[in-house]
Formats: structure tokens, C-alpha cells, sequence
């Protein structure tokens, strides 16, 4: 299961994605669906989260097998504005 947490800053928020994706193995190797191999010609993935910022805060999903010493969130991004 994963939910949403914070951090104060972006440097808070990208120091512990660095660690995090250390911890992981990071990059991932792309995965072909179809086929189950590693699809060398695609891009891995190279981040752990995304971030949003949201009332001053940083926020993103963790899956809570990484969530160790994170602190919950109420917050949430804003919805995209609709296209014209």
C-alpha cells in the first residue's frame, strides 16, 4: 500500500529520493509487458517518486515498505487545469 507524505523543502525531498533510489537499485531497466525481458531500447525509470509542491510542502506517494521516518499528509496536489 502506498500513501501520500511531506518534506519541507526540495532539498529535503531530493536528498531522500537520492538515498532511496540508491537503497533500491536505481535505475529500474525497462520491462517489455509482452514479453517479460528488458527492453533496451526504452528509458528506465530513474526516479523513485514525484514530487508536487503544495502549501509551501513537498508531497509525493511512498509505498509504505519505504516510508520509514516520513512524515504523513493531508495535503494533496491541485487538480491540472482543464485544456481550452
Amino acid at each position: 500500500m502506498a500513501n501520500w507524505y511531506q518534506w519541507n523543502s526540495w532539498t529535503e525531498f531530493n536528498s531522500w529520493q537520492d538515498e532511496i533510489c540508491i537503497e533500491l537499485g536505481y535505475p529500474l531497466p525497462a520491462i517489455n509487458e509482452a514479453t517479460g525481458e528488458i527492453d533496451l531500447d526504452a528509458q528506465p525509470t530513474v526516479v523513485y517518486a514525484v514530487g508536487y509542491e503544495v502549501a509551501g510542502k513537498i508531497i509525493a506517494v511512498v509505498k509504505e515498505t519505504e516510508s520509514q521516518e516520513l512524515t504523513p499528509t493531508i495535503l494533496r496536489p491541485s487538480p491540472p487545469a482543464p485544456l481550452l
